[in-house]
């Protein structure tokens, strides 16, 4: 399966009939060798495999045999388990219902209620899938497009027990990550400037506007620095501006841009003149009082 393309349909298929299932407490070294890494990474071929029968096939070995909570998977090495990952989520791009289905069950649990699968999720895959895909939006390959990682996420947001929980866990890092490739003066903006006004939309609102909104609030309380309050500020500001005003992409350094809503003069006025004065040029280090519901 790793090393003879032509041979994983049918390893695949010899697999599905041999390999037992096998339940989250049971190690699996006893049946396949001590080397699960080596497991893990021929699962992952086939799991990008061109070939859609033989995805499918990997999927359904996971399912049976690979499970998320199983020993096996959280006693790997963490590259290992970031692999497997990788391949795994990979399919959704395909847009093909059967592998997603096969996906969803894989990342949600056997239980077909929509709590335990929430609880499932959250304690077994949402780490993983949180810290693999920033990982490729920070450091993305040389084999994929940049946009890559993004296009995955605004995928899962299909299905609102996966989407949820990962925004709020990556939408801000995803966000920062649009904006540092987008400075970087890197080719195929255009892709990315795309992808990013996708991702805004397909997020809802409240969910990014949020993170400002926490932010101010512990800023205030002292919990975080003022800086980290203006960064955060700028990476949902440059999303704005690619989303709304691709002429002024060559903007996104300047402190003083005001967008024309009345909305996002608020958030602007909210987040400058109350918590970075500095970037306005004015010096004084005197505390601002700001509005009545934040004194």
């Amino acid at each position: 399966m790793l090393t003879s393309p032509g041979a994983r349909g049918t390893a695949s298929n010899f697999l599905s009939r041999r390999l037992p299932t096998i339940n989250p407490e049971d190690d699996i070294t006893q049946i396949v060798g001590r080397d699960v890494g080596l497991m893990i990474r021929a699962f992952a071929a086939a799991l990008e495999d061109d070939n859609l029968l033989v995805r499918r096939a990997a999927l359904d070995l996971l399912v049976t045999s690979l499970r998320l909570n199983s020993v096996s998977v959280k006693n790997a090495r963490p590259e290992d388990r970031a692999i497997l990952m990788r391949a795994a989520y990979s399919v959704i791009l395909r847009r093909d219902l059967a592998l997603n289905r096969r996906l969803y069950l894989w990342l949600l649990g056997p239980d077909e209620n929509a709590k335990q699968q929430e609880v499932y999720f959250r304690e077994n895959a949402l780490d993983l899938l949180k810290s693999t895909l920033e990982g490729e939006m920070f450091k993305p390959s040389a084999e994929y497009s940049e946009s890559r990682p993004f296009k995955i996420f605004v995928s899962l947001l299909d299905k609102w027990e996966i989407g949820g929980p990962l925004t709020e866990l990556l939408i801000y890092n995803a966000f920062k990550a649009i904006k540092s490739f987008v400075e970087s003066g890197a080719e195929n903006t255009e892709d990315m400037v795309m992808t990013a006004s996708t991702l805004y939309e397909a997020v809802e609102p409240h969910t990014v506007w949020k993170q400002l909104l926490n932010s101010v609030l512990k800023e205030i309380l002292g919990e975080v620095s003022q800086v980290e309050v203006c960064a955060y500020f700028k990476i949902t500001r440059t999303v704005l501006i690619l989303r709304s005003r691709p002429s002024e992409w060559s903007s996104l350094s300047s402190s003083r841009f005001m967008f024309r809503t009345r909305k996002f003069r608020l958030y602007t006025y909210l987040s400058y003149s109350l918590l970075c004065p500095r970037l306005l040029g004015r010096t004084s280090k005197k505390t601002l009082r700001g509005p009545p519901f934040l004194r």
